[in-house]
């Protein structure tokens, strides 16, 4: 059985999505130790201390070596003063649980309030703390998650409430006839693993980087005695002697990539891209980063190996082409367009004035642009091309009237319906585990922009593109070479017009696209901003297919906490570049980060 893959073009995208994740991460780490207070999505930026932090918590510095002075003395000084640091701290932590101690959590500097919830953690961790049998409405429970009582309140009130079993040694709270005893043995359990539990040793590091008392110069060279980086005599001394600054340094790792994004397993370090044939329908790429070496895993596992997959943090077992699923944010805006433009909501030469916030729902939605201005007066190619919040705020509203009166549940429907006609929403037969990918069941004011609670996978969206490209052919989606019966249906409700209108508003759209600026074959796309949460980056999303008027390829890119759709957008240019052999591959691919400017969102979508 022969496979679909081109292994060339599968080995390029992946290289091209490891310099972009570089190149962001680079264009992001800021001289300092600690996060930034009050900044949000896609404004955050890496301070130098995570990646500090990174290199141990996700194993590229080895802590077993720290305690050897033959191995280095960088290394040796960092195992020396973690080991002094981590007698001082467990001493404190016995106070702090120490019989009427009651200083509230939330009364505690930062770095003890860390410490302390670790420490209940730990307990639960080791199931002395036993989950089953705390009532989470309990009033003492949600005091401590509130940070209203100290450690040792809880942990008393703990054992008197029967929450405590399995421990030392197999003995049961039950099994001691005073309460402080069994208070002052849990102390002392507690204490004693703490001093040696790995995830707790961590956190001592983390504080310890953070307030500088283990330095960036020891980190950086740590990393030449251990062999993480290869040994250079001179960039040693110059650490040493402070001609060089850390932070410069391990930039400078980053940007050559001698440090991969996997290795940091920082936002973002995973990325997938899937290239289909616009002919057949075949599967040319499927990439997930990050990846791992397969040969190691067959005709006899290698233990060792599997068990650092598992405990990596970037989670490379993790198929993000198939498995991984977010928002689409904008690039779902052309199945809207087709939706309003079939059921007669609009035409392609009907306008709608950008008017910025959308006043016909509560709360009220507002397009990206405002209140910096607004797009105008757009047809839905332009609404496309510009990516006008506002317009297709408005077609979720139109496509959920009957009779003139807003009904969420019939927007709702017809968005799901022009979904699952591009093959949104269901499997897509690729011989690679899908995770269950959702249409967006609330809000189709919201949901029309690609918010709601739409969620998508890379081969998902790829398929998607797929039926735009050809307007309207839908695939069963194969990886073996002689698979037949492809073609699952075509896409006959979407009249010729309706279909020019939504890929010109494509093809528009990437000639504004800065990664797109001279290319020299017509192209089409939409990008996709996706915001999950405030205290991380958006997701970025590319979807596109070229040439613009007989698709050879279409694709999907997607950047988890990729900050701005600009940067999957770059990806998927680049990947048509290597296709169509537009740039020299040792240009596209020459193991550097790619260059990216430091902004938060050049696509607002």
């Amino acid at each position: 059985m022969s496979l679909t893959i081109d292994a060339g073009l599968q080995r390029a995208v992946y290289e091209l999505i490891e310099q972009q994740l570089a190149g962001i991460l680079y264009s992001k780490i800021e001289d300092r130790l600690m996060d930034e207070e009050g900044v949000q999505g896609s404004d955050l930026t890496i301070p130098v201390g995570d990646v500090y932090i990174a290199l141990i918590e996700n194993g590229v510095l080895d802590r077993d070596r720290f305690s050897d002075a033959a191995e280095g003395e960088a290394q040796y000084e960092i195992g020396r003063s973690h080991a002094g640091e981590v007698e001082r701290v467990a001493a404190e932590l016995s106070e702090k649980l120490s019989d009427g101690y009651s200083v509230p959590l939330n009364q505690e500097s930062e770095e003890w309030q860390e410490y302390l919830r670790e420490a209940v953690r730990l307990l639960e961790r080791e199931q002395i703390l036993d989950a089953e049998r705390i009532d989470s409405r309990d009033e003492i429970r949600i005091r401590w998650q509130n940070g209203e009582i100290s450690a040792a309140q809880y942990i008393r009130y703990g054992i008197s409430s029967g929450w405590i079993s399995g421990w030392n040694e197999g003995d049961s709270a039950e099994s001691y006839q005073y309460l402080e005893e069994a208070c002052r043995a849990l102390r002392d359990s507690l204490v004693r693993l703490a001093a040696e539990d790995e995830s707790f040793g961590e956190l001592v590091f983390e504080q310890m980087i953070r307030a500088g008392e283990i330095t960036g110069r020891q980190m950086c060279m740590a990393l030449l005695e251990q062999g993480a980086l290869i040994w250079d005599e001179e960039e040693y001394r110059a650490l040493e002697e402070g001609a060089t600054s850390a932070f410069s340094y391990i930039r400078e790792k980053i940007r050559t990539m001698e440090i991969s994004p996997a290795q940091l397993a920082l936002d973002p370090c995973t990325g997938s891209c899937v290239v289909l044939d616009a002919d057949t329908g075949e599967v040319l790429a499927c990439v997930t980063y990050p990846g791992y070496d397969n040969n190691r895993l067959a005709n006899g596992v290698d233990g060792e190996y599997y068990a650092s997959l598992l405990d990596d943090a970037s989670l490379p077992l993790y198929n993000n082409a198939t498995q991984q699923l977010t928002a689409p944010g904008s690039a779902f805006k052309p199945v809207v367009a087709a939706a309003a433009l079939t059921e007669g909501i609009i035409t392609p030469q009907i306008r709608i004035e950008d008017e910025g916030v959308f006043t016909e729902v509560t709360p009220s939605p507002s397009c990206w642009i405002y209140p910096g201005g607004t797009h105008g007066n757009v047809n839905v190619s332009e609404a496309i091309r510009d990516s006008c919040n506002y317009f297709f705020y408005e077609m979720g509203y139109r496509l959920s009237l009957e009779n003139g009166v807003y009904q969420e549940e019939k927007g709702i429907a017809a968005l799901e319906e022009y979904a699952r006609l591009f093959g949104l929403g269901e499997g897509t037969g690729i011989e690679i585990g899908e995770s269950q990918s959702r249409i967006s069941t609330e809000y189709p004011v919201t949901s029309a922009i690609g918010q709601g609670n739409n969620n998508f996978s890379t081969v998902e969206l790829a398929r998607y593109a797929l039926a735009l490209a050809t307007r309207g052919e839908v695939y069963r989606l194969s990886l073996q070479k002689d698979s037949s019966d492809r073609l699952i249906r075509r896409i006959e409700s979407i009249q010729p017009a309706s279909w020019e209108a939504i890929r010109s508003g494509m093809r528009m759209a990437v000639q504004g696209y800065e990664s797109f600026e001279d290319f020299p074959i017509e192209a089409a796309g939409k990008t996709g901003t996706a915001q999950q949460m405030l205290s991380r980056p958006n997701h970025a999303v590319f979807i596109g297919f070229a040439p613009y008027e007989e698709p050879e390829i279409a694709l999907a890119v997607r950047i988890a906490y990729g900050y701005t759709s600009a940067n999957a957008a770059e990806v998927g240019a680049n990947v048509m570049r290597y296709y169509f052999e537009l740039s020299e591959e040792e240009e596209l691919l020459d193991d550097q980060a790619q260059e990216v400017e430091n902004v938060g969102n050049i696509f607002a979508d």
